[in-house]
């Protein structure tokens, strides 16, 4: 038995983008309503809603989590303040589905590795 990637209800094999009927029923709406349409010249896929701000600063409480800066395939980028070090950062958020896969949590880890190697004051630190 399979999962529903957005709410975890069992779903049949025969599922349309890995979602029970009621969350691929929202997932249609929220392209139909403009909130979740694609870029042009993809297909219609299945876009989780982003985390809110404030539940990201209760859940972080070493950060100020102000705003969601970008969404993509990965997940979602939010503007913060680390209070700790006084400054602003950039904070990513990886999309659930992604977050228990093994071998990408790697591959996500040795890019976080490389970008802190860099110095530059176009390049975001990590």
């Amino acid at each position: 038995m399979r999962h529903c990637l957005q709410c975890n209800a069992e779903v049949g094999e025969d599922t349309r983008h890995g979602l029970c009927p009621k969350c691929l029923l929202a997932a249609a709406m929220e392209v139909e309503s403009g909130t979740g349409v694609p870029p042009e010249g993809d297909p219609p896929r299945f876009r989780p809603p982003a985390p809110d701000p404030e539940e990201l600063s209760r859940q972080l409480p070493d950060l100020d989590v102000n705003e969601l800066l970008g969404q993509g395939g990965m997940g979602f980028v939010y503007k913060a303040k680390q209070h700790q070090l006084d400054r602003v950062v950039a904070l990513k958020i990886l999309h659930s589905e992604l977050q228990e896969n093994a071998t990408f949590a790697k591959r996500f880890e040795r890019e976080a590795k490389a970008l802190a190697k860099l110095n530059h004051a176009n390049i975001v630190w990590i």
